[in-house]
């Protein structure tokens, strides 16, 4: 949102011309508000305010500012009187030089607890640094090793586990709960996972075009092995014919994304005979050794092409918000 910065002021006092910062803090100091959030637009009488919806962090609401001020259509502080036209919720200040770049980590072979950890952390040093001029985020890569099977808290997806204990332990294969969305699926050896850390405000992504952009980056990387890869519009994820390639799970935090995609390229399939992946019965799933045969890339060439596939469409939206 573009927020404009003429302001009015008193004819005995005239604003400085392009900022309105006696403007900001006098809405700031009517409204009960903490100071460098809010941005006031005059010169109409349109009365309105966008405010957090009180239910989650991000998408705004209007809510009448006549209201808020009690009918007052003036606001008069420190014997300024500035007329109230409109009132924007914006980001703090933010200036390139200040926000932390788009980062990509690879973590190698990891437990999933441990890269659980490392995902916890960084949401929690993303959300941290919005005080400190934002920062973009860090894309996470990791082939999770021993193999786990994770099992989202949606009522129904413990069912979807086929295999007994002792059959898991017989595989070598561990079980997780985890707070994603989705159901069950599997991560193991030959399996690229990505976790991107990712304020979605700075991005101006909303959750339905984030998995979107996700998807699109493991369109594009099959693309260019020479694979027509699609989405399934009753499906997240990313489909070869009726065969699932990558799985998608996310949790968002104050905005900022946790979990991910996972794509197969080497994994043993037959580990999916185990569960019933992502919950859909009779669905099966592939990889690109199975569709390339011996002309599939390496998994450390897939890793550094599909996480260039990510970064660019990520930086494109970066490149365009700025």
């Amino acid at each position: 949102m573009k927020v404009l910065r003429s302001c009015v002021a008193s004819p005995s006092r005239a604003a400085p011309s392009g900022r309105c910062p006696a403007t900001t803090l006098a809405f700031a100091n009517v409204l009960g508000l903490p100071y460098g959030n809010y941005r006031a637009l005059v010169g109409t009488r349109q009365f309105m305010m966008l405010l957090p919806d009180p239910n989650r962090t991000g998408p705004t609401r209007p809510i009448l500012l006549r209201r808020l001020l009690n009918g007052r259509e003036s606001a008069s502080v420190d014997q300024h009187v500035f007329q109230i036209a409109r009132v924007a919720l914006v980001s703090p200040p933010r200036t390139l030089s200040r926000l932390t770049p788009l980062q990509t980590v690879e973590l190698g072979q990891c437990t999933y607890d441990d890269a659980y950890a490392v995902q916890v952390s960084c949401v929690e040093s993303v959300v941290n640094a919005r005080t400190l001029g934002g920062h973009a985020g860090v894309i996470h890569l990791v082939e999770h090793v021993p193999p786990v099977i994770t099992i989202s808290r949606r009522a129904g997806a413990s069912d979807h586990l086929l295999a007994s204990p002792q059959l898991l332990a017989h595989h070598g294969i561990s079980l997780r709960e985890t707070d994603r969305g989705g159901d069950i699926t599997y991560h193991g050896p030959g399996q690229l996972v990505i976790y991107p850390i990712l304020d979605l405000n700075i991005f101006h992504l909303g959750i339905h075009d984030y998995m979107r952009l996700l998807e699109e980056a493991v369109i594009l990387l099959c693309a260019s092995y020479g694979i027509q890869a699609a989405r399934d519009a009753a499906a997240t994820g990313v489909w070869v014919g009726d065969a699932k390639l990558c799985a998608m799970g996310v949790r968002l935090r104050k905005w900022v994304s946790m979990h991910g995609l996972a794509i197969n390229v080497t994994t043993n399939l037959d580990h999916f005979k185990l569960i019933v992946p992502c919950g859909l019965a009779g669905r099966p799933v592939t990889s690109l050794a199975t569709l390339l045969g011996n002309r599939c890339p390496s998994f450390e060439q897939v890793k550094a092409d599909l996480a260039h596939q990510l970064r660019s469409l990520l930086l494109a939206r970066l490149d365009g918000a700025s």
